[in-house]
């Protein structure tokens, strides 16, 4: 690459200078033979070699000349030698490739970054053309040709070399190949450039050129799948950090490693894929390969181990340095996963990490194969079922959270620590309060604040009290919780806890909405938006758009309700269950809202079956309310009876209410269904999931419903139900019974009631009445 544009840049320019001379220093490596290759180039006499000094120097002394001088970096000395030249030549300018500067006070240095995707693929096109000219990039090719692209990191000799093997491969079969790319990315050999042979020979050439002890580190190097500090570097290496620097700023020098991520306060460096592959094959042949992997893990899990607990408590500067080193992270334990799972065990105190990254998926996989060996009750293995009850509970299991937090606590209890065994307390009252235990939430909460209080533990005492305020909002006592809420805010920013600052806001705003001060509600969920979009917490963000997008549904404003619902749907990972499932409902009430009432019962349906599957029992009767609001106002008075039953049942066996903001509509719906003869006890209604089976054979049939038009409204505001309006506008069309069935998905006998109800209510003798009435009921409303 630096050849190609150093000739580019000469023909350009050729006509400012007074000649142009380009020379090879491939096979040149001392500096005392420079001029002499000058002179060969140029065509001088050089047959004695003692003169080549002067017949250059003559040559050269008064001419305005453009010097190329191709591959500086392995010539010993040559900084000194060029040095020389322009002393004695002063008109001439070096144009000079080189992996290493020069180091002359006059010299201007052109750093070449790997090609951008547009140029990378243009010169692959280009090379590929050389032997097939109708190679070109598709619509059917395109993304395996910028995959190509990305594992060959824009080098332009490593496209070179693949442009050349696709007149006998597709791109396709050649990215497979590129897990051997030193083998795939051989190239024929070059007469003017033999280190240019292949990919490999390339980075060996440069690699070589190294000291033992720097050719040593950057093999270390090799381990960091990405991005890597200095300290890291020395740590894995067992060096001095100042010695690393050293080490590093060679290795920059020389183009092995890259200087990344300079605006952070610490600096980073990485390795380009190729040398990253060069350096692991160089491991593995001197038998370093897998000393080197577990002395990067247990760098890393030392460093979770440190950082981890300081995260759970809303260190910032301790989670930007724990960010930063995610892909080390994620190779370290994939590592130890494999080979020494007593190093993944010890990363129980990453969880609060993995929830705030939204990784939650990434730890339970993690410390689930730790935990699969039955390793013995010590502190390690307490803190790594705590943390895996925690990610459990995040993601939206909560059979698996109390399992997990259950075996912490005993762990904790055994080993005789109070405040952990607090700690794991409130770890297990969560699901446990989810799930409908009510009672026990509020005793583990209590036992757990009053340890708490009585070691002085501050920020601990107010999770335990942001606990009993959601056991108040459940019980409906929403004045106790938002007092609550509102004490452990103030507590939180005085400890200075951003993340629990951000979680109490948020339970602040989901109690205020209870109460109906919608607006109160919006205010504290701006604030806690700002305050987790400054420290990046995904998971908070995720609920808050959640519960915002509520109110704004509330307050009638669907479109920056379906803003917020589209912010949280990219958000949140495929597999929490937890989230999906409020997504689902508060997609149905938009579609509710935008009269899309077929959609709506889908959305409702397919939150339901998510509630139901996670075991959330207090939240599956709220879901079971919101599909019977739907159906309701689709006139399917019978299964909404079902609903609301199903619903009373689990709030008489929880101890729970239903919520605050809809209970003139459920009034208001028992009201109906009373009148319409199908009202249940609570102990006569159906399970979750029993109901749930009708609400999916009704939204299958419902497809498409949509709320009635103005004219069915009028309708009923002469007396009719929703579905009575529907009927009648049919009968005016004068459809027949079976017409009017086929059309509604109901039955016959069902369309006969539903007739005579008409006929009754509108105080009409025969069917061909109907129309007549429309019309009069329509003159009089224009």
């Amino acid at each position: 690459g630096k050849t190609r544009l150093a000739i580019d840049a000469a023909r350009a320019a050729a006509s400012s200078f007074d000649g142009v001379l380009v020379v090879w220093l491939n096979a040149l490596t001392e500096a005392s033979g420079l001029s002499g290759e000058i002179a060969r180039a140029a065509g001088w006499d050089v047959s004695d070699e003692r003169a080549a000094d002067d017949t250059v120097r003559a040559q050269l002394a008064n001419r305005e000349a453009l010097l190329l001088l191709d591959n500086c970096e392995q010539v010993n000395g040559i900084g000194s030698a060029v040095g020389a030249l322009l002393a004695a030549c002063p008109a001439v300018t070096v144009l000079a490739t080189s992996r290493v500067a020069l180091a002359l006070a006059d010299e201007y240095l052109v750093e070449l970054e790997p090609l951008d995707d547009d140029d990378a693929l243009a010169l692959l096109v280009d090379g590929a053309r050389r032997n097939d000219p109708m190679f070109a990039a598709t619509d059917a090719n395109r993304a395996t040709l910028e995959q190509l692209i990305d594992r060959l990191d824009g080098l332009p000799l490593a496209l070179h070399l693949a442009a050349a093997r696709l007149h006998v491969t597709t791109p396709a079969e050649l990215l497979g190949l590129l897990d051997e790319r030193f083998l795939a990315l051989r190239g024929k050999p070059s007469v003017g450039s033999p280190h240019h042979a292949h990919l490999l020979a390339m980075i060996e050439w440069s690699y070589r050129l190294q000291t033992p002890e720097d050719q040593r580190r950057f093999r270390v190097l090799g381990v960091f799948p990405h991005t890597f500090t200095r300290e890291a570097a020395a740590a894995v290496a067992d060096c001095d950090p100042l010695d690393m620097l050293d080490t590093l700023q060679t290795l920059v020098d020389h183009h092995l490693v890259r200087s990344m991520e300079r605006d952070r306060s610490i600096a980073r460096f990485g390795l380009l894929e190729s040398m990253r592959e060069f350096a692991l094959i160089e491991l593995a042949a001197r038998g370093e390969l897998e000393a080197l992997r577990r002395t990067h893990s247990e760098w890393v899990v030392t460093l979770c181990e440190r950082l981890g607990p300081l995260v759970a408590v809303g260190d910032e500067a301790a989670w930007t340095a724990l960010a930063a080193e995610i892909d080390n992270v994620r190779a370290a334990t994939a590592w130890a996963s494999e080979h020494d799972r007593s190093l993944v065990l010890r990363l129980g105190p990453l969880w609060r990490f993995w929830e705030r990254a939204g990784l939650a998926h990434e730890g339970i996989a993690t410390l689930t194969r730790a935990l699969a060996d039955r390793p013995p009750p010590d502190a390690t293995t307490a803190h790594a079922m705590r943390g895996l009850a925690c990610l459990h509970d995040d993601h939206g299991d909560l059979e698996q959270a109390t399992r997990w937090a259950e075996q912490a606590v005993a762990a904790f209890e055994q080993l005789g620590d109070p405040g952990e065994l607090a700690r794991a307390w409130v770890n297990l009252a969560h699901p446990e309060r989810e799930r409908g235990n009510v009672d026990r939430a509020r005793e583990l909460y209590e036992s757990a604040a009053a340890t708490f209080r009585g070691l002085g533990w501050l920020r601990d005492e107010t999770t335990a009290l942001n606990g009993l305020a959601a056991v108040a909002y459940r019980r409906g006592d929403l004045a106790t919780a938002v007092t609550h809420w509102e004490a452990c805010l103030e507590l939180v920013r005085q400890v200075g806890d951003p993340e629990s600052e951000v979680l109490i806001g948020t339970n602040l705003g989901v109690g205020r909405f209870g109460a109906g001060d919608l607006h109160g509600a919006l205010a504290a969920y701006a604030e806690s938006i700002d305050l987790a979009e400054r420290h990046e917490s995904r998971t908070g963000l995720a609920v808050l758009y959640l519960n915002r997008a509520e109110v704004l549904l509330a307050l009638g404003d669907t479109a920056a309700a379906s803003g917020d619902l589209a912010r949280l749907d990219a958000l949140i990972d495929a597999d929490d269950q937890r989230l999906r499932a409020v997504l689902a409902r508060f997609r149905g009430v938009l579609a509710e809202r935008e009269g899309r009432l077929g959609d709506a019962l889908a959305e409702h349906a397919a939150g339901l079956q998510l509630t139901v599957a996670t075991g959330r029992t207090t939240e599956s009767a709220e879901a079971l309310q919101y599909v019977a609001r739907v159906t309701g106002e689709l006139d399917e008075l019978e299964l909404t009876g079902r609903l609301l039953a199903a619903a009373e049942r689990i709030q008489a066996e929880t101890g729970c209410v239903p919520v605050a903001a809809m209970h003139a509509e459920l009034t208001a719906l028992h009201e109906r269904v009373a009148q319409a003869g199908y009202a249940l006890a609570a102990n006569d209604g159906p399970s979750a999931a029993e109901a749930l089976v009708d609400v999916a054979a009704l939204a299958a049939r419902r497809a498409g419903a949509r709320r009635a038009d103005p004219a069915v409204d009028r309708l009923r505001e002469l007396g009719l139900t929703a579905r009575e309006a529907e009927i009648a506008r049919l009968l005016a069309e004068r459809r027949t019974d079976p017409e009017i069935a086929a059309e509604l998905t109901i039955g016959v006998r069902t369309v006969a009631s539903h007739v005579s109800a008409v006929l009754r209510k509108l105080g009409l003798s025969s069917r061909r009445e109907v129309a007549a009435r429309i019309a009069a009921a329509e003159d009089r409303a224009t």
